[in-house]
């Protein structure tokens, strides 16, 4: 998988209301991906999807590293 293969997974959505120049409310109708990027469970592996974000401060294109931590388990922790 490469940063040009693009198509590897979409998400298709409907955008209900916006808010300000970069933040919208939207719902998500479909989600399509490419069976190269699914586990054995047939569900989209994030690590093989090689995802980029945008980083408006340096007008840089970053890529998104490995996971740090399971949601709700390790946050619950620190309470």
């Amino acid at each position: 998988m490469s940063y040009q293969d693009i198509n590897a997974a979409t998400i298709d959505r409907w955008i209900k209301e916006e808010l300000g120049d970069y933040r919208v409310v939207a719902e998500i109708i479909n989600t399509l991906a490419d069976e190269s990027v699914l586990n054995e469970k047939g569900q989209i592996d994030v690590d093989k999807l090689e995802l980029i974000t945008f980083d408006s401060i340096t007008n840089s294109y970053r890529v998104l590293g490995e996971k740090v931590g399971q949601a709700f388990k390790d946050g619950a922790k620190i309470k």
